[in-house]
This record gives structure tokens, C-alpha cells and sequence, in this order.
């Protein structure tokens, strides 16, 4: 079964791609270029981000600017919380490329992305 995902580079002049996943427990690694990485699952369960945990203590690391700022305003947005601050939590920030996928399915298994956020990524 193909998942279909979303590849956000960290750099700012690469555009957000379309990506056939395949096994993505072994392409995440591939395509991302790191050694470990994590998933959180946004709340409602609708996405699943996986990036390099490990990012931000990596020496040369690039903040990804539009994966935080999403992952950030969407997280709050899912969760109802309408006023948000403008500057971006710590916590909230995510350093390298990031691969956005469905949220996982009633097996636990992730699921291609949706088509609202490949219209609202890409």
C-alpha cells in the first residue's frame, strides 16, 4: 500500500514536496538523512510529523522554519486555543526536514496525508 507524504526541507528555497513513502520506516531514514528520528502526533490524531529528534544538538542544524510555524498554528488549532503568540515556543521549534503523514489508522499504522494539507502545504 502506497502513503503518500509530505517532505518539508529546511531549506527555505526548496519547496514542500509530495513523496511516495513506501516503507517508511526505512525511507524516513533514507529520505531524511537522520540516524533518529520521532514522531508526534499532533492532537485529533490527523498528522503524524516525523523529524530528527536530535536536530537542534546537531552542530550546523537549521531551525525548519515552516514545519515549526505549522506544526505550532496547527497543534493550537486543533486544540481550540484561538490566540496564539506571535513568537515561536521552544518547544515548538524543529530543526531539519520533516515528513508529514496521515495520522495512524484504528491499527496504529500512519496513513497518507490528507488532501487539505497537501492544498494548505504545498
Amino acid at each position: 500500500m502506497r502513503i503518500m507524504g509530505i517532505l518539508i526541507p529546511e531549506d527555505n528555497t526548496q519547496p514542500p514536496r509530495l513523496v511516495d513513502a513506501g516503507d517508511y520506516a526505512e525511507n524516513i531514514k533514507e529520505v531524511l538523512e537522520v540516524r533518529s528520528f520521532d514522531m508526534t502526533v499532533l492532537p485529533g490524531r490527523t498528522l503524524s510529523l516525523y523529524f530528527d529528534a536530535e536536530g537542534a544538538y546537531k552542530v550546523g542544524a537549521v531551525m525548519n522554519e515552516r514545519a515549526s510555524t505549522f506544526f505550532y498554528q496547527e497543534s493550537n488549532r486543533l486544540a481550540g486555543v484561538s490566540e496564539v503568540s506571535e513568537t515561536l515556543p521552544r518547544e515548538a521549534m524543529i530543526f531539519g526536514p520533516v515528513l508529514v503523514l496521515g495520522g495512524p489508522d484504528s491499527q496504529g499504522l500512519d496513513t497518507s496525508v490528507g488532501a487539505e494539507y497537501i492544498e494548505r502545504i504545498i
